[in-house]
């Protein structure tokens, strides 16, 4: 499915080693991921996009194509992430995608008026959630495409 030869890092955000677990395999099932980085919040995450402490080496730990986040974590959750990288310059044009548990309409109302590119319910099979997979890093690709020719990109709510 990959298109270029150069690896696209991945940043999952999530506390939940089980549900790290689950996106790990289906994203090595889908063939989509040369490198994963995980951080278990969003203050890792944080400090991950700006460098900062035992991120700070690039070669080790490289901006990541695309981020998928949990909503529900310790510390910095994934609508307080996304409105501070949001405001970095560096991370404006990162696709950032929800995954989480959450059926709120105010969850997915505020992650799209913060500026996620989807919001996507974490399915209970993994087939389901290699499906979800294919679709954010189809998104992802589109979005990075979109920012490079400046059109705004929509945010896309699924459910699976």
């Amino acid at each position: 499915m990959q298109e270029s030869t150069s690896p696209k890092t991945v940043l999952l955000v999530d506390d939940n080693p089980g549900d790290v677990f689950l996106l790990r395999r289906a994203l090595a099932r889908c063939g989509i991921a040369d490198r994963i980085q995980v951080a278990r919040d969003g203050e890792e995450a944080f400090a991950y996009l700006c460098g900062l402490d035992e991120f700070e080496d690039r070669a080790k730990f490289p901006m990541p194509w695309i981020l998928i986040t949990d909503l529900k974590m310790p510390q910095v959750g994934g609508l307080e992430l996304l409105q501070h990288l949001r405001n970095l310059p560096e991370c404006r044009d990162l696709p950032v995608f929800i995954l989480s548990s959450s059926t709120l309409e105010k969850d997915v109302s505020e992650a799209s008026r913060l500026g996620a590119n989807g919001f996507f319910l974490k399915p209970v099979r993994i087939e389901e959630l290699e499906d979800i997979i294919k679709g954010i890093y189809e998104r992802a690709d589109m979005v990075r495409r979109s920012f490079s020719s400046h059109v705004e990109p929509r945010t896309e709510t699924v459910s699976i």
